[in-house]
């Protein structure tokens, strides 16, 4: 007799149902939420100056923001397609691949901050920006990579984000510019 309420996994189902949870629980301690597979990930850095600051480490935020102007603008090719700005009723399409730069005013939710969405083909990963727990929001530039970038093998000098010996990278990323509005 089967038991259809308690199905036995397999070893493979079971560990990557394991790296999901986990993976999951790691994003959201730092601001980013996986909504699809654990194979959707991004790293985010903040822009202070020339100096990338990872956004986990953002300890504090500015004062807090009732309504903000953002700025998108995308460098080099890769594996996001998208940015979305969920604010309203409903989600605005920030920037698609193969698109130029953006700019829009969105309001900040007193609660949950910032909430965009970032698409990587079929998988998206939401990112929360706020005044609360998780990452901080400040004013300034987000950059936003696919995968797990190392932000001390980059540099970025006048908002130009460079690679080693101080060329301007191939990786691909997302600017957000935050400005008080």
């Amino acid at each position: 007799m089967s038991d259809n309420l308690n199905p036995n996994l397999d070893r493979r189902a079971f560990l990557k149902g394991a790296t999901t949870v986990i993976g999951a629980g790691a994003l959201a301690s730092t601001g980013l939420t996986a909504l699809a597979p654990a194979e959707a990930v991004i790293s985010v850095a903040f822009l202070d100056g020339d100096n990338l600051i990872p956004l986990q480490w953002l300890t504090s935020a500015h004062a807090p923001f009732e309504r903000v102007q953002i700025t998108v603008e995308a460098h080099g090719k890769g594996a996001i397609t998208g940015v979305t700005a969920n604010f309203g009723k409903y989600p605005f399409h920030a920037w698609t691949a193969g698109g130029g730069s953006g700019r829009f005013e969105m309001p900040v939710d007193s609660v949950k901050g910032l909430s965009f969405t970032v698409f990587q083909g079929d998988s998206k990963v939401a990112l929360l920006m706020g005044n609360s727990s998780g990452v901080k929001l400040r004013e300034g530039k987000y950059i936003i990579a696919a995968g797990r970038v190392n932000w001390k093998l980059f540099r970025a000098e006048s908002g130009v984000l460079l690679g080693a010996g101080g060329k301007p990278t191939s990786l691909q990323h997302v600017l957000i510019s935050v400005e008080r509005a």
